[in-house]
């Protein structure tokens, strides 16, 4: 569960780096990958850092689709996250609400 709630803090990042990028609007279906969970942290990694070198579209929609793809990885569904990622929005309304 604590990993689910850190992997929706993550969603929250990249679907709020997409908006100050003012992407497009893309479909993406999560691909199942053979990587180990080190080989795709790795992947993330060096896509993340082609991003903060070269903040285009190409380079956002390709760190945040290395990101989905940890998802089957760590043998969570989009359900999952869906949910995880609803219930933590609420959580920060209230925390911004409260000054938290």
């Amino acid at each position: 569960e604590v990993v689910l709630d850190e992997y929706a803090d993550g969603l929250h990042f990249f679907l709020s780096l997409g908006i100050d990028l003012q992407t497009s609007l893309f479909e993406y279906q999560i691909n199942v990958s053979n990587r180990s969970l080190t080989d795709q942290f790795l992947r993330i990694y060096s896509d993340i850092n082609n991003f903060a070198l070269k903040q285009s579209e190409a380079s956002y929609i390709m760190a945040f689709s290395s990101f989905l793809e940890l998802l089957p990885i760590l043998n969570f569904t989009w359900e999952d996250l869906r949910n995880a990622y609803f219930k933590k929005l609420d959580v920060n309304f209230v925390r911004q609400q409260t000054n938290y």
